[in-house]
């Protein structure tokens, strides 16, 4: 899976390796070595990672079902958030990683939290280098283009093949 290759990515160069991964993933890493856990996201954070941590246990999951499940039952709504759903009828992600319900956070977007085995310390930074992402040679078309062509790699035969006119040739 491309969880793999992130793995084979942390175990190699470490977490700043992060920084050259693109796409969208989630992922918890369990490092013996440094006696640490790790639990990062990309940059748009696209593929959700919450937890709930109390002075001797963390739980961590895609969805907060899971925590839920895990913990035992519902989480209670936070006053602010209610507020903030009946004004103005959506939940928005908050930047310091809180969520709409009391003990429950997200791993931010771009950012990986590192917890300390040994002392129980938590320490949530951004991966050096990957928000926000840089335009290649500040050109938005190239990067456009990088981007389709990336995401277009398959083992089988599968694009769209447009008019010679509209300059896309192939797929």
């Amino acid at each position: 899976s491309d969880t793999e290759v992130l793995l084979s990515l942390l175990a190699s160069v470490g977490l700043s390796g992060l920084a050259e991964a693109r796409g969208m993933w989630a992922l918890t890493w369990l490092d013996l070595t440094r006696r640490r856990l790790v639990a990062a996201r990309d940059r748009y954070g696209k593929k959700p990672l919450f937890y709930v941590a109390s002075s001797s246990d963390i739980v961590l999951a895609s969805e907060i079902g899971a925590l839920g499940a895990m913990l035992g039952g519902p989480f209670a709504l936070r006053d602010e958030a209610l507020a903030m759903f009946l004004s103005e009828g959506w939940l928005l992600p908050r930047p310091d990683g809180t969520t709409h319900l009391q003990g429950v956070r997200e791993v931010r977007p771009g950012h990986a939290l590192v917890i300390d085995l040994d002392t129980w310390t938590f320490d949530e930074a951004p991966i050096d280098g990957l928000w926000p992402a840089p335009l290649p040679n500040g050109n938005l078309a190239d990067c456009l283009i990088g981007a389709v062509a990336d995401r277009l790699v398959s083992d089988r035969p599968v694009g769209l093949r447009a008019p010679a006119a509209v300059g896309v040739v192939g797929y």
